[in-house]
């Protein structure tokens, strides 16, 4: 097996045709993790759009956009997450909320 080369993606266990929404959302972070915002923001849109009344779906969505650096999106989603019920204190304990939490009111 070749070396894997710095700047390599590597490719995610699962398949490209899912319609599962966590394997999406799973593949948001990870990509927005990577710094891979096209892939981050299809993988996460995918995910909200096969579960749009999911309040942790959307939560995955709003890490994404936050960690890609897009936090307006971000605050839309974590607002839209919480009207589903999502709990505030998920948000409190996940680190990538910590500035958004602190420059925002929910």
């Amino acid at each position: 097996m070749p070396k894997r080369q710095r700047g390599d993606r590597p490719l995610p266990p699962c398949e490209e045709n899912s319609r599962e929404p966590y394997v999406h959302s799973d593949l948001g972070v990870y990509y927005a993790k990577l710094g891979e915002s096209e892939l981050a923001h299809q993988r996460a849109g995918t995910a909200v759009s096969l579960a749009p009344d999911s309040g942790e779906i959307i939560s995955a969505a709003a890490e994404a956009h936050e960690l890609v650096g897009e936090r307006e999106k971000a605050v839309e989603l974590v607002r839209r997450s919480l009207d589903l019920g999502y709990p505030i204190k998920n948000y409190q304990t996940n680190p990538e909320f910590e500035s958004l939490l602190a420059e925002t009111q929910f």
